[in-house]
């Protein structure tokens, strides 16, 4: 049977996209991807896969020139892709998000495909909420998703992650005093500039710089000068670009510095690490905001808005970390309390059964 997986333009709908192919292909299904040119899977997804890129861009939040050119391009795509399907029969269809997915559900949805979605963040996105009215089922990777979906459709399956974040065990030690506290900051691989600007900032406000060692993501452009910065402050520091192996910085970490992305979030559940989120404050529908919510809720998170945190505020809550280091072991342990699944078996195992495919050969 063939499976089409498609979603994308960022890396919070590629990588769960990805994560649901690799499953589907270990059991033995054909899968064929779908996003966009525009989009950061044009980057990512690697030339073994058996993909489909097709010109679009996004409509939501563009002038009207820009929308009615993304109207046009998403009309092309569709009977491009109606008549890929037509060919090639594709039983089910899972979406993931993004305006790729739009077309691409849509066109399997009338070629008789199965309908299957996976939001990944705790307000769901458009794409998402309007598709969900012909979809099977909505798998969703936080539990507040529901109240957005229709109930009967919606499945909690946690998010997909990339086998690298599954296949440790799931276990947290806190540092002692008298050894450094290991801080990782995901000022992002493409440079998140606040986050950047606000770490560097608060470095120089740490007392006993000793006590600490940052690992630091940033972009290509600003390592040399962060690199320099750490150097200048004498704090121990590895300043790291873009990197596959970024599940072995997080099993090192004892504290989490990051925006709230529903991927992100969901690797710190995974790995049962405390966090400090900074949410972005643009993400649409401030999901953001929602998605670290669900963390702070219950004590496993640091939660500060954008307006609110100072290097003041940053340097004084580690200083306060480094001195309890029962109280990040206690944030752990809320972590583990919080629903977890390997999704992307989960979600390949439910729609196989679905499908009457439970053993496929």
């Amino acid at each position: 049977m063939l499976a089409v997986v498609t979603g994308g333009g960022t890396g919070g709908h590629v990588i769960p996209a990805m994560a649901i192919r690799n499953a589907f292909l270990k059991k033995g299904v054909d899968v064929l991807y779908i996003g966009s040119k525009s989009g950061i899977e044009s980057k990512i997804v690697g030339s073994d896969v058996n993909k489909i890129l097709l010109n679009l861009r996004g409509v939501k939040g563009k002038g009207f020139l820009d929308a009615l050119k993304g109207v046009i391009l998403t009309v092309i795509a569709f009977f491009k892709l109606l008549f890929c399907f037509i060919v090639r029969k594709p039983v089910v269809i899972v979406g993931t998000g993004g305006f790729v997915c739009f077309p691409a559900v849509l066109a399997g949805f009338i070629c008789g495909s199965k309908i299957y979605l996976q939001e990944q963040n705790a307000v769901p996105g458009a794409s998402i909420k309007l598709l969900s009215r012909i979809a099977k089922n909505v798998f969703i990777g936080f539990e507040d998703a529901k109240q957005f979906l229709p109930e009967k459709k919606t499945v909690f399956s946690g998010n997909p992650l990339r086998d690298e974040f599954l296949s440790q065990d799931r276990k947290y030690t806190p540092h002692k005093i008298g050894e450094r506290m290991k801080v990782l900051v995901l000022g992002g691989s493409q440079g998140a500039n606040f986050i950047n600007r606000l770490v560097v900032k608060t470095i120089l406000m740490l007392k006993n710089k000793e006590n600490y060692h940052f690992i630091h993501q940033v972009g290509e452009k600003n390592k040399e000068e962060i690199k320099k910065i750490y150097k200048d402050a004498a704090i121990e520091a590895e300043v790291i670009g873009f990197t596959e192996d970024i599940h072995k910085y997080y099993y090192e970490a004892h504290v989490i510095i990051a925006r709230a992305g529903a991927m992100t979030v969901s690797e710190i559940i995974a790995t049962l690490r405390p966090s400090i989120l900074i949410p972005f404050p643009y993400a649409i529908y401030d999901h953001q905001r929602k998605n670290a919510e669900t963390l702070n809720d219950v004590g496993a998170a640091y939660l500060f808005l954008e307006q609110n945190i100072t290097p003041e505020l940053l340097s004084q809550t580690l200083i306060e970390l480094y001195d309890s280091p029962d109280k990040l072991n206690d944030m752990s342990k809320k972590l583990s309390m919080i629903k977890f699944n390997n999704a992307a078996d989960f979600i390949t195992s439910k729609i196989l059964e679905d499908v009457g495919c439970i053993r496929v050969i």
